[in-house]
C-alpha cells in the first residue's frame, strides 16, 4: 500500500524512491539488500493487516526471500521489530538447552596453544608456552604468584594480545575480540567475583544468557526461561536468594553465583581463576562438590587454584608454571611427586 499511515509521517517500505521503512531508513539507504525490500514491505503489511500471530503463514515466501529464519521471527535490522507488538513463534523454547547448561548435552571443546608468549615491557609473563587439551579435559594450573597463570587466561579470553597461536576446535581465534570468543563457547570466572551490583541474583544469572538468546521471545518462552533460571539457582543452593542483591551475599555465595553464571551459558571451555579463593575449608569442600556435579562434567576446563587438594580432586591433568615457563606436566599425583614441583609450590627445599 502506498500513501501515508494514519497518525504518522512514515510511508511503507517499497520500491518507490524516497519512501521510509519502519526503521526510518530511506529505501535507497535501507540496510536490507535491494532484493529484500519487497519482503520488508510485505512483512510490515502483514503486521498492519492485524494478523493475531507472528509469523503469518502467508509470509513464508517473503521470509525465504529476505533470508530470515522462519521459525525465529528475527530480521536483519532489529529496530524494525522492536517498534511493533510482535508475538514470535514459541519454537525458540527448544533452544533453552544453553540455559540448562551442558549436563549430558554438550561436548567440551578442543584447545591448542602454540608458542604463546606475552611480554610487559622487559618482563616476560609467558614464554613460548605450548598446551593441548582434548574435549572433556580438566587441566589444573598451579604455580607461585607471578608465574603467568592469570595472564594465560587473560590471553585466552582476548584481554591481552600475545604472540603465538590459539586454536579452539581447530579454528584460530587469537585475532578475535573477547565477545566473539564468548560466542564460540568460551567463558571465564575471576579471582574477585564480578557481578552487577544493582541487579538481583536472578537478573545476574539471566544476563549471562543474553548473548545466546533470540532477540524476540514470546511470553511462554520467557516464563520457561525464568523457571529454568530458578531451577539453576536451586541446584547451586541460591534459590532462596533469587531476589537478593549480590552485596547481600556471603563470599562463598558470590562464588557460587559466578559458577552458576558460567554454567548457564552452556560454554564448552571454562576458564576458572581461583574459584575457591578466600573461602574456608568447609566452603571450599562445598564448592568442589558443586563443580564436580554441575559445572565441570562434559566440558573442557582450565582451573587455577592454590589449594592442592582441590586440583588433585577435580583435575585429570596438571601443569605447573614458573616464571611463565612450564615446569612440569602430567597426572596430578605424578606431578606432585616431583621434588622440583614440591619445592616450587611448598616454598621450601625437599631433600632426598
Amino acid at each position: 500500500m502506498e500513501g501515508r499511515r494514519s497518525g504518522g509521517s512514515r510511508r511503507d517500505c517499497g520500491p518507490g524512491r524516497g519512501a521510509l521503512c519502519p526503521s526510518r531508513h530511506l529505501c535507497g539507504a535501507c540496510p536490507i539488500q535491494r532484493d529484500d525490500r519487497r519482503a520488508c514491505s510485505g512483512l510490515w503489511a502483514d503486521r498492519r493487516a492485524g494478523h493475531g500471530t507472528w509469523p503469518h503463514p502467508g509470509s513464508a515466501d517473503r521470509y525465504r526471500t529476505a533470508g530470515i529464519p522462519a521459525r525465529t521471527g528475527r530480521l536483519p535490522h532489529d529496530r524494525f521489530w522492536r517498534a511493533g507488538r510482535l508475538d514470535p513463534d514459541p519454537a525458540p523454547a527448544r533452544d533453552l538447552g544453553r540455559v540448562a547448561g551442558c549436563k549430558g548435552a554438550c561436548m567440551g571443546a578442543t584447545l591448542e596453544i602454540r608458542d604463546l608468549t606475552l611480554r610487559f615491557g622487559g618482563v616476560t609473563a609467558l614464554d613460548r608456552l605450548r598446551l593441548s587439551l582434548a574435549p572433556g579435559t580438566v587441566l589444573g594450573l598451579a604455580g607461585p604468584n607471578g608465574s603467568g597463570k592469570s595472564s594465560l587466561i587473560n590471553v585466552l579470553t582476548g584481554h591481552y594480545r600475545g604472540e603465538g597461536s590459539i586454536l579452539l576446535d581447530s579454528e584460530q581465534i587469537d585475532h578475535l575480540a573477547a565477545p566473539e570468543r564468548v560466542r564460540l563457547g568460551m567463558t571465564r570466572t575471576f579471582q574477585a567475583p564480578r557481578t552487577y551490583r544493582r541487579m538481583s541474583v536472578l537478573e545476574n544469572l539471566d544476563a549471562a544468557c543474553h548473548a545466546f538468546r533470540p532477540l524476540l521471545r514470546n511470553r511462554s518462552v520467557r516464563r520457561c526461561e525464568t523457571k529454568e533460571m530458578h531451577a539453576q539457582l536451586e541446584r547451586f543452593g541460591l534459590g532462596h536468594l533469587a531476589h537478593a542483591l549480590p552485596d547481600q551475599l556471603t563470599p562463598v555465595e558470590q562464588r557460587l553465583l559466578e559458577l552458576a553464571r558460567a554454567h548457564v551459558t552452556g560454554a564448552r571451555l571454562l576458564l576458572l581463576d581461583e574459584p575457591a579463593a578466600g573461602t574456608t575449608e568447609a566452603e571450599a569442600h562445598h564448592l568442589r562438590q558443586v563443580m564436580a556435579e554441575h559445572v565441570l562434567p562434559g566440558r573442557t576446563a582450565i582451573l587455577i587454584e592454590h589449594r592442592l587438594d582441590f586440583l588433585r580432586a577435580l583435575c585429570s591433568e596438571l601443569v605447573v608454571l614458573q616464571a611463565g615457563r612450564m615446569l612440569a606436566q602430567g597426572a596430578p599425583d605424578d606431578v606432585f611427586a616431583k621434588a622440583e614441583v614440591r619445592e616450587t609450590l611448598m616454598g621450601e627445599p625437599v631433600h632426598a
